[in-house]
C-alpha cells in the first residue's frame, strides 16, 4: 500500500470514528433529556397547580372580604347570579297586596304554573275568580287566612303558622308543590331541590293604598279610612310595607332603621323586582325572556296605567290631610326607595306631582 493509501484510509477511519463519537454524544444527550423530561413535565405540573392554588386563595380572599363588606353584597350577588343559568332555580311569585298579584297568578295558573296564593290550599270555592282553580298540591293541609300576603320573614315565624293552618303544619307553603302540571317532563322530586327565586312588584305607595281604599272602604271618605288603616284600627295590623317582601326584616324594625337601604339584605333580587308601573314590559322581560315561560299579560287584562284612572278621578296624594301624609311617610318610609317614587308634602302642588312618571 502506499503512502498516500495509507493516509487516506487513516482519514477515513478517522472520519468513520468522529461520526461514532457524535452519534453517542447525540445519543447520551437523548438520554439524559429522555431522564429528564418527566421529572420537568412534573416540576411544570406543580408550578401549574401552586399558581392554581395562589390563585383561588386570592380569589377566597375576595370573597370573604365580599361577603364581610355590606355596602358590595349587592355586586357579589350579581356576580354570582350571572354564574348560575336560571333554569337552575325555581322562579316563585310574592304577592304583595294591590300590585297585580291575583292577575299574574291567575295568568301562571292558565300555563298550569302554581305561584303565590295557589301553594297555600285556601278554599277558593269560596270565591268567583280562577283560582278555585289552584292545581292540587303535594301536601293537603289547609290554612285558613291569606297568608301569601305574609313576607317571607313572616312565615318563618312557626307558632303563628301553626295557628292558620289545619291539620297544624310548619312546612314553608312555597315548598308545597303541585302533585302534577300534566307535562312529563315535570319532576316534583327534582323541583323540590331546586333553590327558590322569588320576583314581586312594587308601586307607588300612595296608589296602593288608594286601590286598597277603593276595594275595601265601602264607601267611607279616603282620608279617614286610610289614616285608620295604617295606625291599625282597621283589620288590626295586618298590613306589611313593601319593603318587608323585598328584605330580610328578621332583625326587626328597630334595628333596620339605623341601616342604609343599599346596606340591607334583600331576599327580592333587584332584577326580579317589578314596577307596577312598567308591569307588562318588566314581567315579560324576566318572566319570558329570563326564564323562558311564555306568560302574556293581554292588554284587556290590566290597566298599567291605573295609577292614571286614580288620577282621573282626581285622588291622589293630595287628598290626604297632613297628619295622613305624615304617618304613611313614617311607616313605610323605604317603600318610596323601592322605586323612582317622589313623596309628596302637604302643600305641594297637585299638578306636577300628576306629572311625574312614577306619581
Amino acid at each position: 500500500m502506499s503512502k498516500h493509501e495509507q493516509n487516506e484510509t487513516i482519514n477515513n477511519s478517522t472520519t468513520i470514528n468522529s461520526g461514532k463519537l457524535l452519534i453517542e454524544k447525540k445519543q447520551r444527550e437523548m438520554a439524559r433529556t429522555n431522564r429528564i423530561e418527566p421529572y420537568t413535565r412534573i416540576i411544570v405540573a406543580i408550578g401549574v397547580l401552586v399558581t392554581i392554588a395562589r390563585i383561588l386563595h386570592k380569589e377566597s380572599d375576595v370573597l370573604r372580604s365580599i361577603q364581610l363588606s355590606s355596602s358590595d353584597q349587592n355586586t357579589y350577588q350579581n356576580v354570582i347570579k350571572k354564574s348560575v343559568p336560571p333554569s337552575s332555580y325555581r322562579l316563585e311569585f310574592l304577592h304583595i297586596p294591590k300590585n297585580a298579584g291575583t292577575m299574574i297568578e291567575s295568568i301562571a295558573l292558565e300555563k298550569n304554573i302554581t305561584w303565590g296564593a295557589c301553594h297555600f290550599n285556601f278554599p277558593w270555592k269560596q270565591r268567583d275568580d280562577i283560582l278555585h282553580n289552584c292545581l292540587p298540591l303535594q301536601h293537603s293541609y289547609k290554612v285558613v287566612k291569606p297568608l301569601w300576603h305574609w313576607t317571607l320573614t313572616e312565615l318563618t315565624n312557626l307558632k303563628r303558622l301553626k295557628k292558620y293552618t289545619q291539620p297544624t303544619n310548619t312546612m314553608n307553603p312555597y315548598d308545597n308543590l303541585p302533585l302534577d302540571i300534566g307535562s312529563e317532563s315535570y319532576d316534583i322530586q327534582m323541583e323540590s331541590t331546586k333553590p327558590k327565586k322569588f320576583f314581586a312588584v312594587v308601586r307607588n305607595p300612595y296608589y296602593q293604598y288608594i286601590s286598597l281604599w277603593r276595594m275595601r272602604g265601602n264607601g267611607k271618605e279616603l282620608d279617614e279610612w286610610v289614616h285608620k288603616f295604617i295606625s291599625g284600627d282597621k283589620f288590626g295590623n295586618s298590613w306589611s310595607c313593601q319593603y318587608d317582601y323585598i328584605y330580610d326584616t328578621s332583625m326587626g324594625n328597630e334595628l333596620l332603621a339605623k341601616i342604609p337601604l343599599e346596606k340591607r339584605i334583600r331576599v327580592v333580587d333587584k332584577d326580579h323586582t317589578i314596577l307596577f308601573e312598567n308591569l307588562k314590559e318588566e314581567f315579560h322581560a324576566l318572566v319570558n325572556g329570563k326564564y323562558g315561560l311564555n306568560l302574556t299579560i293581554p292588554d284587556e287584562t290590566i290597566d298599567t296605567n291605573r295609577n292614571k284612572r286614580h288620577i282621573k278621578y282626581k285622588l291622589g296624594p293630595w287628598n290626604f290631610t297632613k297628619a295622613t301624609l305624615d304617618l304613611l311617610h313614617d311607616s313605610c318610609p323605604f317603600d318610596f326607595e323601592l322605586g323612582p317614587y317622589t313623596m309628596f308634602h302637604y302643600g305641594d302642588d297637585s299638578k306636577s306631582y300628576q306629572a311625574l312618571k312614577f306619581n
